[in-house]
């Protein structure tokens, strides 16, 4: 998964380590995947410690031996033989709460995806969402509706008096799962 720039935005990805690994551990882990540690300038907060690792990975793409047979010798799709992808993961662990946070670009996700906490998303998120909120009860209509397309949903109506049991049934499971 490719991360790039969507319009002037840095798009990354922020990770919770699981509970019970500790700095020295992940950082151990990361290097065994090509990684090198990165030196870090002094301005950085003093409440967390920081480490910054980097890995660069230069390949022939598997398809150039598809592509040269079919594309004009002067043409640059040939020109380049290598490609090369960057990536980084940065770990920020808390010193009060000794909670480690991963913030990754390229493919460093790959580096820690064995240590990744799985329900840090949810647990956010049940933070921000309350119980009432519409767009829960939104997400959660929709899970109900499956393929049904989205044209047949108007608001509270349906477009075809074949579909309103069914949206009766899918509001009641909506109503007992709240």
């Amino acid at each position: 998964m490719t991360k790039k720039t969507v319009d002037g935005q840095l798009q990354t990805s922020v990770y919770k380590m699981e509970d019970g690994k500790n700095l020295q551990e992940l950082a151990k882990e990361v290097t065994e995947e090509s990684y090198s540690e990165q030196q870090l300038n002094n301005s950085l907060p003093d409440d967390y410690n920081f480490q910054l690792f980097y890995n660069r990975y230069t390949y022939t793409p598997k398809w150039k031996s598809f592509i040269e047979p079919l594309a004009e010798k002067s043409q640059a799709i040939l020109f380049t033989e290598n490609s090369a992808q960057q990536n980084y993961v940065l770990f920020i662990e808390t010193k009060d709460t000794k909670n480690i946070y991963a913030v990754t670009g390229g493919y460093g996700h790959n580096a820690i995806r064995k240590y990744i906490d799985n329900d840090f998303g949810l647990d956010v998120l049940s933070r921000l969402i309350k119980k009432e909120d519409k767009i829960l009860k939104s997400a959660r209509e929709r899970n109900f509706v499956g393929g049904i397309p989205r044209c047949f949903w108007s608001g509270s109506r349906v477009s075809s008096p074949a579909w309103r049991p069914a949206k009766q049934r899918i509001a009641a499971a909506s109503t007992r799962r709240t």
